[in-house]
């Protein structure tokens, strides 16, 4: 009889071994995630960048002409 309980508890054992790989297979996708950013992020972060790139610009430019910035007479 234990032969018989045996055989049906493999099928059971088995799905619980998948389920639990599932598990940490979405528990670590989930992780990465959170840390990734979308298009629209990753292009406001560059605009950003670039607009900082651009005032040092304008900066040593004002600084080499010896001017005022706009505004600033």
């Amino acid at each position: 009889m234990t032969d018989n309980t045996d055989d049906q508890k493999k099928p059971w054992m088995q799905i619980q071994t998948d389920l639990k790989s599932a598990l940490d297979s979405w528990t670590e996708l989930s992780a990465k995630a959170k840390n990734r950013k979308t298009p629209e992020e990753e292009q406001l972060e560059e605009i950003r960048k670039l607009l900082g790139n651009l005032q040092d610009k304008i900066k040593h430019f004002e600084e080499d002409d010896g001017t005022e910035g706009p505004g600033q007479a």
